[in-house]
């Protein structure tokens, strides 16, 4: 039997903080490699910190 979860409110937004948190790690560290933060953040998925779709 298949089970389908959602997260609650408070999860999403748990989620989302964390998204971000790692996208501004992707850009920093991007920006040390000198790769440039756009094109290391849209490879992880993400852009200015959101989680794309």
């Amino acid at each position: 039997m298949r089970r389908s979860y959602m997260l609650a409110p408070h999860g999403r937004e748990v989620l989302a903080a964390e998204a971000a948190r790692i996208a501004r790690t992707a850009q920093e560290a991007a920006r040390r490699l000198g790769l440039g933060a756009t094109a290391a953040a849209g490879s992880l998925g993400f852009s200015d910190g959101t989680v794309t779709a």
